[in-house]
């Protein structure tokens, strides 16, 4: 999903696309329920100058860093940045700001029933970026999936989407940042944020 803020607007463009988990080789446990969520979402947003001042002053490195699922967000990028160059784009660039974001969105998608550009507490997804100190973006996107086991099916998955490998491809995109947590079912969460090059103040 993209969201672009000129003056009090934000345009928000939200796909959502609901296909089996068994389609994707899964067996999920409960079929009834899970076979009935959706798997991705996209969004992208540009923002209105800087996010708001963080509404906290610290975020917790076993939440900024997902230690382990160090390899399969690593493995992400470096899928996304095949896909790219395929078709003459720059590389993307992991970035430890947006991988905090990226990982509080992953473990907030545990809290929700399907997947949603909206956070739990009712606010936009990229108000998150508003968290992270020293973070601050004119534009930024996010792509959502849940249930696939590995980095492949994940990318794979975007990629079949028009949407999300729009906003995989867009050429103003720099940086990456992967956030991926899994319930007690093993039910796994995958967030790309991606966002422009970001210089160190």
């Amino acid at each position: 999903m993209i969201v672009r803020t000129n003056a009090i607007k934000v345009f928000v463009v939200v796909l959502v696309m609901i296909l089996s988990l068994t389609a994707c080789g899964l067996r999920p446990s409960t079929p009834s329920v899970q076979t009935a969520l959706p798997e991705a979402l996209s969004s992208t947003v540009p923002l209105v100058g800087a996010q708001d001042p963080p509404t906290q002053n610290y975020i917790s490195l076993e939440v900024a860093l997902c230690e382990t699922f160090s390899d399969y967000t690593h493995e992400v990028v470096r899928l996304v940045n095949i896909e790219r160059a395929r078709e003459g784009m720059p590389p993307v660039e992991m970035h430890p700001l947006l991988a905090m974001a990226a990982q509080i969105r992953a473990a907030e998608s545990l809290e929700t029933p399907t997947l949603s550009h909206t956070r739990p507490d009712g606010a936009a997804w990229y108000t998150v970026l508003g968290e992270v100190p020293e973070l601050s973006l004119r534009s930024a996107g996010e792509n959502l999936a849940r249930g696939q086991r590995t980095p492949e099916r994940v990318v794979n998955r975007w990629m079949d989407s028009p949407e999300h490998r729009y906003n995989i491809m867009l050429p103003e995109w720099h940086t990456i940042g992967v956030g991926i947590a899994q319930n007690n079912d093993g039910r796994m969460e995958w967030v790309q944020i991606f966002g422009p090059a970001i210089v160190a103040d």
